[in-house]
């Protein structure tokens, strides 16, 4: 082989690994290329993805602090509650203790109301004062009153006819209706609501009712 062959061969030789070198660099450069744009979109979605942990922290911070803010009873109720499906009438119940005495005790002050006003209503006595002979007279007096009050209203209209009466005191007066003497301490109120009965059968309030005086 002669020299110029030689070194027509080594040129060309030279050009191609010339040529593979460009051809290597090119494709480092691609690679590099393709590295830089994965990196570019890859980028952004870790900066999102950290956003997104973040404002979640942020959310159960909130939430942390506002439990801390909340009553004791409301976070318990958010846990435990009553079952509506469930009977618990016989249960202690403070509120429904409340609210039934609170009744009871609007009943009882309106069954005490309806009593005075009961006591309050005027009753007409016909009775007759015995000293020997009867003296038939009317007077008027409240169911409330007692025996007592009623014999001192009854003393007080006749005292201005039977001088013995005036120095008599309710003591010695005596109420008597068939055959029964009734005590001082009641009132016709008792009497009506008792439905007082002497042997004879139930005593009628306005019928004659002798009054003696010792």
């Amino acid at each position: 082989m002669c020299d110029s062959q030689r070194v027509n061969l080594q040129s060309k030789l030279e050009e191609e690994e010339k040529e593979k070198q460009q051809k290597l660099a090119l494709e480092e450069e691609q690679r590099h290329v393709q590295k830089r744009k994965k990196r570019r979109v890859k980028g952004p979605s870790r900066l999102s993805f950290s956003d997104e942990i973040d404002g979640d922290t942020d959310e159960e911070s909130e939430a942390v602090e506002k439990q801390k803010g909340e009553p004791l009873k409301q976070q318990k109720l958010g846990k435990f509650g009553k079952d509506p499906n469930v009977e618990t009438s016989f249960l202690p119940d403070r509120e429904r203790e409340a609210e039934e005495q609170a009744e009871r005790e609007r009943l009882r002050n309106q069954w005490l109301q309806e009593q005075a006003r009961i006591k309050n209503e005027p009753l007409e006595i016909t009775y007759s004062y015995w000293d020997g002979a009867g003296h038939r007279r009317v007077i008027q007096v409240r169911k409330g009153d007692t025996i007592a009050e009623f014999l001192r209203a009854v003393q007080q209209q006749l005292a201005s006819e039977f001088r013995e009466i005036r120095t008599a005191s309710v003591e010695n007066l005596l109420y008597v209706k068939e055959d029964l003497i009734i005590p001082h301490q009641h009132s016709f109120y008792d009497l009506i609501i008792n439905k007082a009965r002497g042997k004879s059968g139930p005593v009628n309030l306005k019928s004659l009712l002798p009054t003696f005086s010792f």
